[in-house]
């Protein structure tokens, strides 16, 4: 995998007006499975508010975002490829 400190061909969104992240609903994740999620993207890295969107989502692969903080992704990066 090539390291994400290099964004420049990567398309650019325009910024939102909104400041929190949408969660789209779907099937939900049992409570536990939330839980344990949140705290493996915490430790990661993914900050509180970031973490707990991305936790109770099973559209994101949990590792594949470790794995992005991991080899030097910012939490912004990360999220633009994962959502």
């Amino acid at each position: 995998m090539r390291g994400c400190t290099d964004v420049s061909d990567a398309p650019t969104r325009q910024p939102s007006r909104m400041s929190t992240l949408k969660v789209p609903a779907g099937p939900a994740l049992p409570e536990p499975v939330r839980r344990w999620r949140l705290e493996r993207l915490k430790q990661a890295g993914y900050p509180p508010d970031e973490a707990l969107a991305l936790c109770g989502r099973p559209d994101v692969d949990l590792h594949f975002a470790v794995r992005l903080l991991r080899e030097g992704c910012t939490v912004q990066t990360a999220l633009r490829i994962l959502l």
